[in-house]
């Protein structure tokens, strides 16, 4: 009897573990889990290249697991060290009890391995993804690429690796779609594989510079599977010297015995040689090195002298010349003044809390560079003109210009802004730079528009464009969010308010 008890008892442990894969537990501490080590690749890197080593470990928590391996098919590995993957089982320890460990070997990876591959004791199922690849390289790429300014080209760059890699073009950061008629990518292919061109057409000094080629091999089933390289290329569009001016003549404003720099920086490619000259045609590289110094760089070419009465008024020219062409640019050191007092300040345009104003010079002789302009302002309280002493109250705005450069004077708008609505404001300006202010301007008269009136403007009434608006200072804008801030913490205190009053009754 007892015997047949005993073989009972051994035939359901054994179907036990063989469909559930564990036993009853009868003690809360035992502990059922089954934990993949994670795939550990060489850093900076997702993939396994194809032909390495790989072993990837699986463990259980409870001896009576029975642990299995299945492949990204839903097939058995098994235990077989012949074949090129099979499991290998070990025993560990877990909690200091006795616990199942199953490797699963790779002896060498190949891309077809790729996928998801599963532990699994009895119904529980932990996974890995595991990705495999020939990473890519560029082959038959030219780095660095010089073509005449007219001209057309195309850009070739090709990446052999398995899987196929889909090759892309990149400037500045951004993708270039190429889909123009000045602009195209397409492909072709050849025994590498499929060949990525960027087409250029009737190329400008300004295509020239960077292009990023850029290959990416992905798996569609894995998302963690993906591996990029990138290859720079550089294209040169040869062209003569040219200098972007605003002006016949570049001018340079130096303090009185100070150390000044005249830089002349055309663009070009290649590379320009450069000749510095005296107003009188002469050739300062026949002048002692205590007048001045040249300094080139390849690129651009330094003049540095000493500001002084022998310089000052003085033009000296800037000749760049190499095989497609030459160009030059003329300098005049000019003595660093105070701004002039401004001579007339008209009012182009206005809206409800802003004014825009245009300033101007009306002597032409005097040069001077302008960084900025303080503003004062009152509101209109009186019939006449403010008094001195009512000045000292007014409101003060600093406005910071863009382009320090010499301007055309009738060109420049200043903008007043965070005013209230339909109100009159007494205005001054007086400009701003390196060495000091100028006297303020005559007191002028400005108001600002109701929204009624803006309402019934038509667009066109409007001559300041929003690009222009942007600039207009902080303090105007940091006026409306105030006053936004303000009103909606109203509206939220008035709803609490109401609320409580509505539970209440």
């Amino acid at each position: 009897m007892k015997w047949i008890f005993s073989a009972c008892f051994l035939f359901l442990s054994v179907t036990q573990r063989s469909v559930f894969g564990v036993r009853p537990l009868s003690r809360a501490k035992d502990i059922i889990s089954l934990e993949i080590e994670p795939v550990k690749y060489e850093p900076s890197k997702t993939f396994l290249e194809e032909g390495v080593t790989k072993k990837i470990t699986c463990k259980g928590s409870h001896e009576f697991q029975k642990l299995e391996w299945y492949d990204p098919s839903g097939n058995l590995v098994k235990k077989e060290p012949s074949n090129r993957v099979y499991v290998q089982e070990r025993i560990g320890t877990f909690l200091k009890r006795r616990s199942p460990t199953l490797d699963l070997v790779f002896t060498h990876v190949l891309l077809k391995d790729s996928g998801v591959w599963e532990c699994r004791a009895g119904n529980m199922i932990q996974e890995v993804p595991l990705c495999v690849m020939v990473p890519s390289e560029f082959v038959e790429t030219q780095n660095e690429i010089a073509i005449d300014a007219g001209r057309s080209i195309t850009l070739s760059c090709q990446a052999t690796g398995d899987p196929e890699p889909k090759i892309e073009w990149y400037r500045d950061g951004q993708l270039i779609v190429g889909d123009d008629e000045k602009l195209y990518t397409s492909t072709k292919y050849n025994h590498h594989g499929f060949e990525g061109l960027l087409t250029i057409k009737s190329l400008t000094p300004e295509d020239g510079g960077q292009y990023i080629c850029k290959a990416t091999q992905e798996y569609p089933e894995l998302d963690t599977c993906s591996h990029s390289v990138m290859t720079d290329i550089t294209l040169n569009v040869n062209y003569q010297p040219n200098f972007e001016r605003k002006l016949e003549t570049t001018y340079v404003f130096a303090q009185y015995n100070k150390s000044v720099q005249l830089v002349c920086a055309p663009k070009a490619y290649p590379a320009p040689k450069f000749r510095w000259f005296r107003d009188n045609g002469a050739i300062l590289t026949e002048y002692s090195d205590k007048e001045f110094k040249v300094s080139d760089d390849g690129s651009q070419s330094t003049l540095i002298l000493i500001a002084n009465s022998s310089s000052f008024d003085k033009k000296f020219r800037c000749h760049a010349q190499n095989i497609y062409g030459e160009d030059a640019q003329q300098f005049q050191l000019l003595e660093l003044q105070k701004p002039a007092r401004l001579n007339e300040i008209n009012i182009v345009n206005a809206t409800d809390d802003t004014i825009i104003f245009n300033v101007t010079w009306h002597d032409e002789d005097d040069y001077f560079p302008v960084e900025g302009f303080q503003i004062l302002y009152l509101e209109k309280t009186t019939t006449g003109q403010p008094r001195d002493r009512a000045w000292n109250h007014a409101e003060k705005l600093s406005f910071e210009l863009t382009d320090k450069d010499i301007f055309e004077m009738e060109n420049l708008l200043i903008p007043l802004s965070g005013l209230e609505e339909e109100t009159e404001y007494w205005v001054k300006l007086r400009a701003v730079n390196d060495l000091g202010v100028s006297p303020w301007s005559a007191p002028v008269l400005a108001s600002t528009l109701s929204r009624e009136e803006l309402d019934n403007l038509e667009e066109d009434d409007f001559p300041i464009e929003d690009a222009f608006l942007s600039n207009v200072p902080v303090f105007g804008q940091s006026v409306g969010v105030f006053v936004g801030i303000l009103l909606t913490c109203i509206i939220v205190i008035a709803g609490a308010i109401c609320i409580f009053f509505v539970k209440r009754l």
